[in-house]
């Protein structure tokens, strides 16, 4: 609640919005600002001033039409490589903006479809040598975030696919989203893998406690401290074949802060390394 409150004054001091009314927040905020006679525009994939219809998502990106002002004689395609249900929100909003701004709609769609991607946003590792599983890389460290993350990925895997989630919480910061974040990572990851997340002047185990009471202990879970063990660990020894492993929470980061200061922590590198560990074990394992 604090979060909307903080969006709401941003929007109240602008002369134009462009909301996604999909989420109860956004809901909130349109008629808030409809209220005040407020210049408002709505984005959905439901319906919308601005909407993005017929919405697809893969391993390999996404898809829709986007639709303005209910008028679907001119919709237009929309192929992206971003991946994610989320990022189909995200281009939308980017293009409605540009709308707004006069540009033509064919200009901006064209230009959001060559973006390959954002560090840190569903950003996927790849090594040199193809993979039995895949690997992202996320961002997320709030509890809207990390269930947007997870029910994107899980829109995207087939048949018995699973998601191998590596999270923690960040010390000095919110502790009640904890517990809260845990109960999301149970409810949505097939394994949860809860760890260190920049712990900064709090114990690592009292932060790994609280997130411990969300966790649904019923299902397959494992508490490893260090993070780096423990993207190693989802990597070689947790994952199946065709799972997918998220790691949320660093980002586009490359540190770690704890007790003794900021740190270089670069997950891409652990993260290669990791698989090149997993193709060496499978290799052994074949001979």
């Amino acid at each position: 609640y604090d979060y909307y409150q903080a969006k709401e004054k941003l929007f109240k001091q602008s002369k134009r919005s462009v909301i996604n009314v999909d989420t109860e927040y956004g809901d909130r905020l349109e008629k808030a600002l409809a209220s005040r006679g407020q210049f408002e525009k709505s984005c959905s994939c439901k319906g919308g001033d601005f909407c993005a219809l017929d919405a697809t998502c893969s391993k390999d990106g996404s898809r829709y039409v986007f639709v303005e002002n209910f008028d679907r004689c001119h919709a237009i395609s929309v192929k992206l490589s971003l991946k994610g249900h989320f990022q189909i929100m995200n281009s939308l909003q980017a293009i409605a903006v540009a709308r707004l701004c006069k540009i033509d709609a064919t200009v901006a769609i064209s230009a959001v479809e060559k973006i390959c991607g954002i560090r840190g946003r569903l950003e996927e590792v790849k090594p040199s040598e193809k993979s039995d599983i895949k690997v992202f890389i996320d961002y997320a460290h709030t509890p809207d975030a990390l269930e947007n993350l997870l029910k994107s990925v899980k829109g995207f895997l087939q048949g018995d696919e699973r998601i191998v989630l590596v999270f923690g919480c960040g010390g000095d910061r919110d502790k009640g989203k904890r517990k809260t974040m845990g109960r999301i990572a149970s409810r949505l990851a097939d394994f949860v893998v809860v760890t260190s997340d920049n712990s900064r002047s709090e114990p690592r185990e009292k932060i790994i406690k609280d997130i411990l009471k969300g966790i649904n202990k019923e299902k397959e879970f494992a508490v490893l401290e260090s993070r780096r063990d423990a993207i190693v660990a989802a990597i070689v020894d947790f994952a199946r074949t065709n799972d997918t492993v998220v790691l949320a929470g660093k980002g586009h980061e490359t540190y770690e802060i704890d007790r003794d200061g900021m740190h270089s922590f670069d997950e891409r590198a652990i993260a290669l390394e990791a698989l090149g560990l997993r193709a060496e074990k499978i290799r052994q394992e074949r001979t």
